[in-house]
């Protein structure tokens, strides 16, 4: 290879990336991560892309109907009423970036296409594998309180481990610590904004999996009314979460369990997953190792997705010259996003009281 000059090495720099497919690329390297969950689904295509700008995501829900339902007689008066239904939530976008350098002299000891090639791939992997851990630890995370305005608002923002009202669980998952407010709805005030939530003593049929029978069947919600709403495919929809050892005890109870009691723990072969709950993934995740509580994550992603700022979703820009290394080229990643979550009532967390 001939010596290069600055434009050279920023030209060639620059082409080499474009070869690059950054979303599909990233979700090859991703998928090969054990216990990388968020990156992932944050190229799924549930991931939205927010065409209206603004300094974060807007959504709406009804609160209540209009009361004008009844029973009449013949010459009964009509019941007009125009009732305030609708209540309107907000999510505003977090910013995150990663970067990649490379160095003009080290290209030039890796002369040759491929060896370029592999190397600015390489330099990229380990900034986006950064990426994914940044993102993993802010998706299983939540703010301090509301002054926190640079953290993700992750699962725990939105799935609160509340204080049952009942020993058989409640919509009691209220506003998160250190907000007097979820996405700008008060739980207090709109009670249907709760998530489900319970306590469990041990892993076994006659407990835990009880209560995960009974958060299944609670949030399972349809309208009787056809309308258009926030929801998304069916695919991968559904998943449950836990640290590990909660999904060892699992695996226990799934392979103990008699066929004539019923398979609400089961394997599932083939898909490598080692424990399913009627079917659906459950998956232990290394963030919940720490939680002493031993929280089981019940979701339901038709409600619960990543919105991306328009234009800034893992936008990659051009190599640029690293101030005082004029050898040096950085490559930014950036993202303007947040999870967003539009029927909290759909999803569940059960946690060891």
């Amino acid at each position: 290879m001939a010596t290069m000059t600055d434009t050279d090495f920023t030209d060639l720099v620059n082409s080499t990336l474009r070869s690059f497919d950054p979303k599909g690329r990233f979700n090859e390297i991703a998928a090969t991560l054990r216990g990388f969950e968020m990156m992932p689904r944050m190229m799924r295509d549930e991931a939205d892309s927010v065409s209206s700008g603004g300094e974060g995501f807007h959504f709406h829900v009804m609160t209540a109907s209009n009361g004008a339902a009844q029973m009449v007689g013949l010459t009964d008066e009509d019941n007009v009423n125009f009732a305030n239904v609708m209540a309107r939530g907000f999510v505003p976008w977090r910013r995150s970036t990663t970067s990649y350098t490379v160095e003009r002299r080290m290209l030039q000891e890796n002369s040759g296409a491929s060896q370029l090639y592999k190397m600015i791939k390489a330099q990229r992997a380990a900034g986006m594998l950064s990426y994914a851990e940044l993102l993993e630890a802010q998706g299983w995370g939540k703010p301090t309180d509301s002054s926190d305005v640079t953290s993700l608002w992750g699962i725990p923002h939105f799935v609160v481990k509340g204080t049952p009202t009942s020993t058989e669980g409640s919509f009691s998952g209220g506003n998160p610590a250190g907000f007097s407010d979820c996405a700008g709805l008060n739980s207090s005030t709109y009670t249907r904004w709760n998530n489900w939530t319970a306590n469990y003593v041990n892993i076994n049929k006659d407990d835990a999996v009880t209560q995960m029978r009974r958060a299944a069947q609670r949030t399972a919600f349809k309208s009787p009314v056809d309308i258009d709403d926030y929801s998304k495919g069916n695919g991968q929809r559904f998943r449950l979460y836990v640290n590990g050892n909660t999904r060892l005890a699992m695996e226990t109870v799934g392979e103990n369990q008699n066929e004539n009691l019923g398979r609400d723990l089961s394997p599932m072969d083939g898909t490598g997953m080692s424990i399913a709950f009627r079917g659906s993934p459950i998956i232990d995740v290394a963030k919940l190792d720490a939680d002493t509580s031993n929280p089981i994550y019940m979701l339901d992603f038709n409600w619960m997705s990543f919105k991306f700022l328009e234009g800034d979703m893992f936008r990659e820009s051009e190599a640029k010259e690293v101030p005082l290394r004029h050898n040096w080229r950085q490559v930014f990643v950036d993202s303007s996003h947040n999870l967003v979550c539009t029927e909290r009532s759909r999803q569940a967390v059960i946690w060891q009281a």
